[in-house]
């Protein structure tokens, strides 16, 4: 089997003359302008892939984009992990005319007679798949890498056997703390260290390509949580004693062979981060006071008209309203989902958390929104009270 690595979560995957590109993304920025590529590519050409695989929904690995416009053509075939459950990203192919191909939770998907998919969900949202030609494995993992035990990463070892290459994302792709707190970081960062070790000493695998993580947040908002990111030569110091594969974008490998290049490569990530353009910052956009009232209000109807809310009231405990100040707007604001959404006389000391309006804005016109927020980091949080605007928000989320 070959790779061509593309970028971030992007690659190509060949055997026996069947070519698999997964979880396209090339340029642009994603999560609310929260994150964008340490270094963009060019779109590979249709004629160098076969098929499609998307792992989840997350636009570092899905970018609707790039099938709305015909980026990639819809004789592309796509291929899925099996959900019995979710079938939003299966019905969505289905609407743009793109024939879908599902792994299986249990056998394999045959694209040739040398050449199988096998693959399972984690906890119901992102996909692993596993590539097996020959006697050769590939494992990605992607971004599954919160196993809650060893015996669901030995499970899984069971199912796929031996791993010639096992490819992850390396560092964590989240709001990790707020400004100058130095001790949240370095929790989050032994936290995605341990849990690769346990990963790595279970599947034993021959070579680790760390990938997923080329990224960088690139909102004024939260630059400054770049300094806490695992970067790739860290991620190599740490794990010394593995088998580490670094590749950069066009990189090309057939891993039956010997890998030689991480020095230059890991110089390239190194270079293409510290070169990063400050001033190509994306600004913050102030919503005004008419969008916020009308979002809060379409957001409220729409939970109300999906749940029991009197149910939710008693179920939840402490709901209070959320103190939320609002930075480009220099105010505080009530929000209560069982009531209103309205100006408070606090100030920002006071409150629970604090953002900019088009921060707020996205999290009540998109039920996604709480989750991109938790992602992109485009806050400052109450670290003792935060819970209240967790409490009122994530609803939507679960909806």
């Amino acid at each position: 089997m070959k790779i061509k690595f593309i970028n971030h979560a992007c690659f190509i995957v060949e055997s026996s003359g069947q070519r698999i590109m997964c979880d396209p993304w090339f340029n642009e920025t994603v999560f609310d302008n929260g994150w964008s590529l340490v270094h963009e590519v060019d779109v590979p050409a249709p004629q160098e892939y076969d098929y499609v695989w998307v792992s989840h929904e997350h636009p570092d690995h899905f970018r609707p984009s790039l099938f709305l416009n015909g980026t990639i053509p819809n004789e592309k075939k796509i291929i899925l992990q099996q959900r019995t459950k979710d079938k939003k990203l299966l019905n969505w192919f289905n609407n743009k005319k793109y024939s879908v191909l599902e792994v299986p939770n249990d056998g394999y998907l045959k694209l040739d007679d040398d050449f199988n998919l096998s693959g399972d969900l984690n906890y119901d949202f992102d996909s692993w798949v596993c590539f097996k030609s020959g006697d050769k494995t590939i494992l990605n993992l992607n971004d599954c890498i919160s196993f809650k035990t060893d015996h669901e990463i030995q499970q899984l070892k069971d199912k796929v056997g031996h791993v010639d290459l096992l490819m992850v994302q390396f560092s964590f792709a989240n709001w990790t703390g707020n400004r100058g707190d130095l001790k949240t970081p370095q929790k989050a960062k032994n936290i995605i260290l341990k849990n690769l070790k346990r990963i790595f000493d279970v599947i034993k695998p021959s070579y680790i390509l760390p990938f997923a993580s080329f990224v960088y947040f690139s909102h004024e908002e939260n630059f400054y949580l770049n300094s806490n990111s695992i970067k790739i030569d860290d991620f190599v110091d740490h794990f010394s004693e593995e088998n580490i594969v670094v590749m950069k974008p066009g990189d090309q490998w057939d891993i039956s062979e010997k890998w030689t290049d991480n020095s230059k490569n890991i110089n390239f990530w190194k270079n293409s981060f510290n070169n990063i353009d400050k001033t190509l910052l994306t600004k913050t956009k102030t919503a005004n006071m008419e969008q916020l009232e009308q979002s809060f209000l379409n957001m409220k109807q729409k939970i109300h008209e999906k749940n029991d809310m009197s149910a939710f009231a008693a179920e939840v405990s402490d709901l209070h309203p959320c103190k939320i100040f609002l930075t480009d707007l220099a105010t505080a604001f009530s929000f209560d989902i069982l009531s209103d959404f309205k100006k408070i006389p606090s100030v920002q000391e006071e409150c629970d958390i604090s953002m900019s309006s088009e921060s707020l804005l996205n999290v009540m016109k998109n039920s996604w929104g709480f989750g991109t927020l938790m992602i992109n980091g485009r806050f400052q949080a109450n670290y003792e009270s935060f819970h209240n605007f967790v409490k009122q928000t994530r609803l939507d989320y679960m909806n």
